[in-house]
C-alpha cells in the first residue's frame, strides 16, 4: 500500500502548425496528435504555468502570380489549343493539386505547368514565356 503525496511531471514536446490561434495540425512528442489532445497538453501547461516555448517559425509562403499573368497564362494555353476547362486540368495535374484559379500559382509552379503543357501537346524544348518577375521555361 502507497501513502504519502506522489507528484508526477510529464514532459511532452507539441509541435502545432496554427493559423491565428486555431491549430490546423499537431505533433506530440513526434507523433500525429488529435488537434483537442494538442490544445489540451497547451492549455494545461499554460494554467500550470509551465510551458516552454522553444521555437516560434513563421511560415511564410511563396507570392502567387497576378491576374494579368493569369489571363496571359490563359492566352497562351489555348494557343496551345486546349479548352478552357483543361487550361484548369493540365495545370491542377502539372503542380499535382487543384486548381480553382491560375492565379493561385506561383511563379515557380507557372514553369512547370508551360512545360508540362508544351510537352502534352508533343513539343520537346517549351517556348519560353514572361508570367512575372521571372522568365517561366
Amino acid at each position: 500500500m502507497l501513502e504519502g503525496a506522489w507528484q508526477m511531471t510529464l514532459t511532452h514536446t507539441v509541435t502545432a502548425l496554427r493559423i491565428g490561434n486555431q491549430i490546423i495540425s499537431a505533433l506530440v512528442d513526434g507523433a500525429e496528435a488529435t488537434l483537442e489532445r494538442a490544445a489540451n497538453l497547451l492549455t494545461w501547461a499554460k494554467a500550470e504555468g509551465k510551458i516552454e516555448v522553444l521555437e516560434t517559425v513563421e511560415a511564410t509562403q511563396p507570392s502567387t502570380i497576378g491576374k494579368r499573368a493569369a489571363q496571359a497564362l490563359h492566352i497562351d494555353l489555348s494557343r496551345l489549343r486546349y479548352t478552357h476547362t483543361a487550361h484548369y486540368e493540365v495545370s491542377s495535374a502539372a503542380v499535382s493539386r487543384e486548381l480553382l484559379s491560375l492565379t493561385e500559382l506561383t511563379e515557380a509552379e507557372v514553369a512547370v505547368v508551360w512545360s508540362h503543357a508544351c510537352l502534352i501537346r508533343g513539343y520537346c524544348m517549351p517556348v519560353t514565356r514572361y508570367y512575372g518577375k521571372s522568365v517561366a521555361a
